[in-house]
């Protein structure tokens, strides 16, 4: 192969640039014993990579073995985590079921052991008419406060009247737009009269 051949292809190497083609002739050109003596430097870098090379596939392929132990690890932590999922929902089952007894004999104590009845409201009035008319006059009373509260309401309805109005000059603004265009050949006039 001619030097110059070699150097190009040892400046795409370098680069990065060669195919599996040109290494491959890289290597075979640097195996051999006619090499160009300014090409020793790339010859034993060459060497180094071919011992390299085959010392890296002397090496045992362990990643089949790493994947299938990952893959046990993780089936066993899950039977982990399923089977500690199952012993906390006993416990807690356990211990919902002995609030929930506490709680019921506690109440059930309190509410049937005790003899203590509780009073309910008691009717204030023996005489039925006289409750009404209790009722009449405060339910009276509620009216009149509720009538003060809205008499301050008929104000609006003087402002509501107002704000009509103030809809007539939106009225007027259209008008105003629409003499614009009379704006603008007034402007003319005046150019035209001053030339």
């Amino acid at each position: 192969m001619k030097k110059q051949e070699i150097k190009s292809l040892l400046e795409k190497y370098y680069k990065g640039e060669t195919n599996s083609e040109e290494e491959r002739i890289l290597f075979e050109y640097f195996s051999g014993q006619d090499i160009d003596s300014e090409f020793l430097a790339d010859k034993e870098y060459f060497e180094f990579i071919n011992t390299e090379v085959r010392q890296f596939s002397a090496v045992e392929d362990l990643s089949d073995s790493i994947w299938e132990n990952i893959e046990k690890h993780e089936i066993k932590s899950k039977y982990k985590e399923i089977k500690f999922n199952k012993i906390n929902k006993v416990i807690l089952a356990i211990a919902a079921s002995i609030i929930i007894t506490v709680v019921s004999v506690t109440i059930i104590k309190y509410e049937f052991l005790t003899n203590e009845k509780q009073t309910y409201f008691a009717d204030t009035y023996d005489n039925p008419e006289s409750a009404y008319l209790e009722a009449k006059k405060a339910l009276l009373m509620v009216s009149e406060m509720l009538n003060k509260g809205t008499n301050h309401i008929e104000n609006l309805d003087s402002f509501e009247k107002g704000t009509k109005n103030i809809g007539l000059i939106s009225n007027f603004d259209k008008g105003l737009d629409e003499l614009k265009p009379l704006k603008s050949i007034e402007i003319a006039n005046k150019y035209i009269k001053n030339k």
